[in-house]
């Protein structure tokens, strides 16, 4: 119904912007260029050489809007370069389409218009949880979508269709991940505030659909900032919950330091009447086309919590955000981990991240973690640590 009702509003919108002179096109062309080297993301026992590899991803695009009619169609080749395999890249080097989209946009008032955006396109949904980017792999990760988005200041709502281009998990007539959300925001000189209420289906998997529905918010004040979200989770195998908190300090003028506090819940498996976790009967959190390695931290990049020995995944962590003048961003980020389910732990990790912008047009990121597991929790060392050279244009 929604669709059906901001589909002819956009089209009233474009039609009286035609009556108008039209402005001249606006281009914007896309180039960009990864280099990465990869050491480790293995056990800190094994031979770390194995675990060097180099990844190169170029992507080449072009942008073009007139009125309020948008397109994009982008390009990119990924190519990966290990000690122990040979080149992995698709047949022949063809590079893939990342983006393909057309975007139709619209102003009734300065509070009240929408947008509708269709195709291969980028989709980030409560900072990555729900729906992100993957910004850290090579591919990253982009949806065949349909979005649309209605607008009536200080209230918006949403509907989104999503899924993965030729995802292992979807059966063939699955109807992808469907997404309604009902926000709102606000901001002045000394506050802005963001809170939403979603309903997330999972119909990719048309044998085992999974609901998520939750509620998300954030804020800046002064100085303070945070973010507060909850979401319950339901499928076949029963039902998952997440819970997120975040407090964060601002010191000093531009942002030079800020400190966080964060707390990250993920619900372990179903349990029996004895409160023992039950074989087979998972209801930890599943993951939707999020990117968890935002919110996990180092154990997000080799297990997700339905491998935690079905305990769930608990994560309080201290981030330190720190910036050396303009050009230098640093972070570091001490996690601990343990099972909300019975409350053994798994571990502790320190995480930190160093970019030098040193042009306009580029940037040299350095990065690295290591996850020390408990003594009762069977795990190796992990090691991790990557360079690379971002340019873009």
């Amino acid at each position: 119904m929604f669709p059906l009702v901001v589909t002819p509003l956009l089209a009233h919108l474009v039609g009286a912007a035609w009556a108008q002179d039209a402005p001249p096109v606006e281009w914007s062309p896309l180039l960009q260029v990864r280099q990465r080297l990869l050491v480790g993301d293995r056990d800190a026992t094994d031979d770390l050489a194995a675990g060097l590899s180099v990844s190169q991803r170029a992507r080449l695009g072009l942008g073009v809007r007139r009125l309020g009619v948008s397109a994009r169609v982008s390009f990119q080749d990924v190519r990966k370069w290990t000690a122990t395999s040979d080149i992995a890249a698709p047949s022949a080097f063809l590079p893939s389409i990342a983006e393909g989209w057309v975007r139709v946009e619209g102003d009734l008032t300065r509070n009240v218009g929408a947008v509708a955006t269709l195709g291969r396109q980028p989709l980030t949904l409560h900072e990555g949880r729900i729906l992100g980017a993957d910004e850290f792999s090579p591919e990253g990760q982009f949806f065949d979508a349909f979005r649309v988005e209605g607008r009536l200041s200080p209230v918006s709502i949403e509907y989104v269709n999503a899924r993965r281009f030729l995802d292992p998990d979807q059966d063939p007539l699955g109807l992808g991940v469907n997404v309604f959300r009902l926000g709102a925001s606000a901001e002045n000189p000394m506050t802005a505030w963001t809170a939403d209420a979603v309903w997330v289906v999972d119909a990719r998997r048309t044998a085992e659909t999974t609901s998520t529905a939750g509620v998300w918010l954030q804020f800046d004040t002064g100085r303070w900032r945070g973010r507060a979200e909850g979401y319950l989770q339901s499928s076949q195998a029963g039902t998952g919950t997440l819970v997120g908190l975040s407090g964060g300090w601002v010191f000093g003028p531009d942002e030079r330091l800020v400190v966080y506090a964060r707390y990250d819940g993920l619900s372990g498996d179903a349990l029996d009447a004895s409160g023992n976790a039950v074989p087979g009967g998972a209801a930890a959190w599943q993951p939707v086309l999020g990117d968890s390695r935002r919110f996990q931290g180092l154990l997000g990049r080799f297990d997700g919590p339905e491998d935690s020995d079905g305990r769930g995944l608990a994560d309080a962590h201290l981030v330190v955000e720190a910036r050396v003048g303009r050009p230098i961003a640093t972070s570091l980020a001490f996690h601990r981990f343990w099972s909300p389910l019975d409350g053994g732990g798994f571990g502790n990790e320190i995480d930190g991240t160093a970019r030098w912008s040193f042009s306009p047009f580029a940037t040299a990121g350095l990065g690295g973690a290591w996850f020390a597991p408990d003594a009762a929790f069977d795990r190796t060392h992990r090691l991790f640590a990557y360079l690379e050279l971002d340019a873009a244009f």
